[in-house]
Formats: structure tokens, sequence, C-alpha cells
């Protein structure tokens, strides 16, 4: 009798062990494929939600930071090792590998890391170097950030190819929210009313966005009009001949640019300029992201923006509290993030 208990003991034993394992093999045959198009009309198949990420270029890292995937990041872009949000959120992401540089994968260096899914940008060698690594056997996803359309659609894009996707609706829910702000400030500004605003890019003062750039579309969204919308492409150098004939009201500038502003406008040819003559003239405040950027970020460029267009109608809320708001939906940290290195 007790030969036969332990028999019966032990075959229990094995039974468990047997549903145990058979209902883990059946999770795991359940689990469909992840079946992703990317913004470059791509098709990429993910076995797996993604959990070791390369990321080339600080936009594509931000939207990886929005989502919460900061621990899955295995090597970033160098700017994104110097950022304090990124660094607030992961101290160790100074110590990554460099992924890469101007949206080129650094090969020798990362594939030995055996990454399950690299972020490019379109710009520049994006779709090259993710064909080249497509044949490698590596995922690579291609996003575009140049219109809020185009930064919902990439946030959506990374947080199916990881299976975060109701933190992805979160972000965009978030991201709408602040554009909203923005715009029901400024929605009942008549056409005729609305300021000409001049944006001064990052690589100098005379550089300005072509009518399909973010920048533009912030703009735009603020209640302003761009005086350079009608240009096309990229950035593009215009002559001061032509800034001085567009007679802007207003002027923002890209933090990279601001050391430029004393000189440049204190030349009496630019006397005649509303902006100047009003003192108009207002830099994007944070560094540490570059809300003019193309990044999640962006909608809070556009409500700082509105802020100052028309700052009697956003005089009821500090823009303070509604910075803190993004950044703690975003990071949960307040803004402006304390750099560790200062």
């Amino acid at each position: 009798m007790k030969a036969f208990f332990l028999q019966y003991k032990k075959g229990s034993r094995w039974i468990l062990w047997l549903c145990f394992h058979l209902f883990f093999l059946v999770e795991i045959a359940s689990a469909a494929p992840i079946s992703l198009t990317d913004m470059a009309n791509r098709k990429i198949i993910l076995l797996q939600p993604a959990k070791r990420i390369v990321s080339i270029t600080p936009a594509n890292t931000m939207c990886v930071l929005v989502l919460g995937l900061e621990d899955r990041l295995i090597a970033v872009d160098h700017e994104t090792q110097k950022n304090p949000i990124a660094l607030a959120i992961r101290p160790d992401l100074a110590k990554l590998h460099i992924a890469g540089k101007s949206n080129t994968f650094f090969f020798e260096t990362l594939l030995p890391m055996k990454p399950d899914l690299v972020i490019l940008s379109a710009r520049k060698d994006g779709l090259i170097t993710a064909k080249r690594l497509q044949k490698m056997g590596i995922p690579a996803v291609i996003i575009h950030l140049e219109t809020f359309e185009k930064v919902n659609t990439s946030i959506r894009l990374i947080a199916k190819a990881t299976g975060t996707e109701k933190r992805g609706e979160f972000v965009c829910r978030t991201l709408q929210n602040t554009l909203q702000k923005a715009q029901k400030g400024v929605q009942h500004i008549p056409a005729n009313k609305r300021k000409k605003v001049y944006y001064a890019g990052p690589s100098h003062f005379f550089s300005v966005p072509s009518g399909s750039l973010l920048q533009t579309d912030m703009i735009q969204k603020a209640g302003g009009i761009s005086v350079s919308q009608n240009l096309v492409g990229y950035f593009q150098t215009i002559s001061p001949e032509q800034f001085i004939q567009w007679k802007p009201d207003i002027i923002l500038v890209n933090t990279r640019t601001k050391d430029q502003i004393p000189s440049i406008l204190a030349q009496p040819q630019y006397k005649t300029i509303p902006a100047v003559q009003h003192k108009a003239i207002y830099v994007f405040p944070d560094t540490q992201a570059y809300w003019d950027f193309p990044s999640p970020l962006a909608a809070l460029g556009v409500l700082w923006a509105a802020y100052q267009l028309y700052p009697e109608q956003f005089s009821h809320i500090p823009f303070e509290k509604e910075a803190n708001q993004v950044y703690r939906a975003f990071f949960n940290l307040s803004w402006p993030v304390k750099d560790s290195a200062s």
C-alpha cells in the first residue's frame, strides 16, 4: 500500500509538471508575431516585443523615453548621453555604447550586442541602413516626426513593437491635450490679427524652416503665421533683405542661435521690423530637449510659443504649471529637470 501511494505521488508530480509545461508551450504558440508597417512603408515582423533597443537620433530616443522604455536601451545617440532628462531617468545611459551619428549605424560596435529593434529616422541614410540590417536579420523601423500627426504615428509604431500600446495611447493623449490648450487660447483670433512669426533655426539666424517642417506646423498651431511657410525643402538660408521684407511681428529663436541675436539685430537696417521695435524676440527655454525640434515635447513648444505670441490669452494659468504637468506625464519629473552635471 505504501509503495502504491509513493508511486501515485510521483505520478501526480509528473502530471503537474507536464500540465505546467504544456500550458507554457501553448502560451508561446498562441503569442502571435507582431506585424508592423513603418513610416517608409516597409513590412517588419517581430516574433515578440522588442527588449534590446538601439536608437540612433535624439528625437527617436525621446520617443523611447516618453514610452518608459529607457531600461530596454542598449545603445543611444551621443546627445542623449548628455541630456539631463535622460540621465535623471536612467543615469547609466551616459555609459552605454554610442549607437551612431547623423542617422548612421555603427555596425561593428553594435552587431555583437544583438539588438532586436533599431529605430531609425527617415532622413539621410535611414532607409539604406534599415535594408542592410534587415539582411542581417535585425529588425529596424523607420519613423518620421515632421508633423504632429506623424509624431503620433511614430509613438504608436514604437509602442506596438515593444508591447506598450497602452502607454503609447497615453502619450498621444497627453500630446494632443497640450496642443488643444494652445489652440483653445488662440482659436478666436481673426486671421487678419494673427502675428507673423520668424523662426531662426539652430545653424544660424538666417536659416528658416520650409512649409513642410515641424517648426512651421508649431507656429500655425500656436496661432501665428510662419513667414517662411511658402518655402520648400528643408531649412533654407535667406538673405537679410528677405528678412526685412517679411517684417515679422515675433521672432522665435532656437537656443543654439541665441548668441547671434545681439550683433545681428543691433544693425540699423533692422530697426523698422516690428519684432525688433517691440523687442518681441523669444528664445525657446528648454535646452535639455529642444521643444522646437521634432519630438513629443514639441507639443509643449507649441504651448510656450502661444504664451509668447498672445500672453493676454493665457494669463490665467502660469506656463510653469503646464510644463510641470507634461513632464510629470512623460517622465515623472518636474520641469526644469535639474542637471546632475551642474
